[in-house]
């Protein structure tokens, strides 16, 4: 990629495409942040935070010693609580952090204010080290998942103290906030058979679990409205998805059409459209299938030639059109 698709307004000479250049391949971290302003990179002994537009250094936080070689995660808050009714989450820079963690350290720093700085130590609490982790609901609130999947810990940045869920099943797709409300769904399997977790906000006390008909489920996602859970199985029990209620009860199961002679490899991942009026399902034939959820039958089934498996997202600010049907989303998939 040219350097100069990157930052325009800074690659007016020579020296400076070689300087953003030299920058871009010393750094062995770079993560945008979700609305695309900022790039977090983790540079020598430094956490640099650029301008996406102009490459300008908006905050460069000093790291500890011995932690840019160790680190291994960087991640920033998604803004699940944009749409909170809470006014204090949406001041003070809150919704612009970033965090980076090693094997069992967590730091998190301000876009905004340069002088606010967090740290958790013995994140995994002594059980290997940090196999995945993530910001939770708010901005103050870190989830951490443990090694060999034995639990997830979701740290307060207020209180200091953490909430342990014991047997994650998947430590990528495996948990989802509720936007509206801010419900942690979390996918289990603490014996023989899979296990959703829906829990309260704030305080993450259990509101209810249910168990799942599933072989092994592979993930789960809200819709965008709230009103359905979505979870998938395992490409070995064919092609399969489950549509709950937002209180736990099974809605629709969609079996792709399956029969006898036509069996398929399996559901590889999901995404909701926009207005939760779609749900896209890409499968590991290389298929798109797009459904109504309402009724959560079939609108559009497509192949993708040149793509082996395929992940499927939706994008708001694109139309899609195919034939005399018009998208509220853009559905793209993604070859892997």
């Amino acid at each position: 990629m040219n350097v100069s698709q990157c930052f325009p307004c800074k690659t007016n000479t020579f020296l400076d495409s070689i300087q953003l250049l030299t920058f871009k391949l010393a750094s062995r971290i770079a993560v945008a942040s979700p609305n695309g302003t900022l790039i977090a990179t983790v540079h020598q002994s430094r956490l640099i935070l650029r301008s996406s537009t102009t490459g300008d250094i908006c905050q460069n936080f000093q790291l500890p010693q011995d932690f840019p070689e160790k680190c291994r995660y960087v991640r920033w808050y998604k803004g699940y609580s944009f749409k909170t009714t809470v006014p204090e989450i949406q001041h003070k820079g809150k919704t612009e952090r970033v965090l980076l963690a090693n094997d069992d350290t967590v730091l998190i720093y301000s876009a905004k204010d340069a002088q606010w700085k967090a740290e958790i130590t013995g994140a995994s609490s002594n059980l290997g080290s940090i196999a995945n982790i993530d910001f939770g609901y708010t901005p103050d609130e870190v989830l951490v998942f443990s090694d060999f999947r034995v639990k997830v810990t979701i740290w307060s940045l207020i209180t200091n103290r953490g909430v342990e869920i014991r047997d994650p099943k998947t430590i990528v797709n495996g948990y989802d906030y509720r936007l509206q409300s801010g419900h942690l769904a979390v996918l289990t399997r603490a014996a023989a058979h899979d296990t959703v977790m829906l829990l309260d906000p704030g305080s993450y006390d259990l509101s209810k679990n249910f168990d799942l008909p599933t072989v092994e489920a592979q993930g789960l996602k809200w819709s965008t409205d709230g009103r359905w859970l979505a979870i998938w199985d395992a490409a070995s029990s064919g092609y399969k998805v489950l549509i709950y209620t937002a209180d736990g009860h099974l809605f629709k199961t969609y079996m792709g059409g399956q029969d006898a002679h036509n069996i398929g490899l399996g559901v590889k991942s999901l995404s909701w459209g926009p207005t939760a009026g779609l749900l896209a399902i890409g499968d590991y034939n290389g298929h798109v299938t797009l459904l109504n959820t309402n009724t959560v039958s079939l609108i559009m089934h497509f192949f993708l030639a040149f793509a082996d498996s395929i992940t499927v997202v939706f994008n708001r600010c694109v139309r899609a059109f195919a034939t005399d049907i018009t998208f509220s989303g853009h559905c793209v998939a993604r070859a892997n």
